[in-house]
């Protein structure tokens, strides 16, 4: 409920979605907020497999994991949307599923320092 007055803060919604759902579709249906938002547990097959996804996101050109959460809230207006089959939480649904992490998902290269050395 957070992440959606957060994005309503941040983004004009269409004039056919109210600000506040839960009053507008009482007893018109409502399901509660994790209904409205689908934000159910989704079976791991629907998923888009990790380097599928990198493909994708290495294309967005993101620089960090800030980044990425801006990018799928929709705070990045120049970039495509999210795709659907691409989860917020890449971490955890693609741990043991070909995560390594940040830098990978993301298509950066992570550089050392080694001039402290010498």
């Amino acid at each position: 409920m957070k992440d959606w007055y957060d994005y309503c803060n941040h983004s004009k919604l269409p004039d056919n979605i109210p600000l506040n759902p839960d009053i507008a579709y009482k007893n018109k249906g409502w399901g509660g907020w994790k209904d409205f938002l689908s934000t159910g547990k989704r079976i791991n097959e629907d998923w888009l497999p990790y380097d599928e996804a990198k493909i994708f996101v290495h294309k967005l050109k993101l620089s960090s994991s800030y980044q990425w959460q801006d990018y799928c809230h929709g705070l990045l207006p120049d970039k495509p949307n999210k795709p659907y089959d691409i989860p917020i939480s890449v971490e955890t649904i693609y741990r043991n599923k070909g995560w390594i992490g940040w830098y990978d998902f993301l298509g950066k290269v992570k550089t050392v320092n080694y001039s402290h050395y010498y």
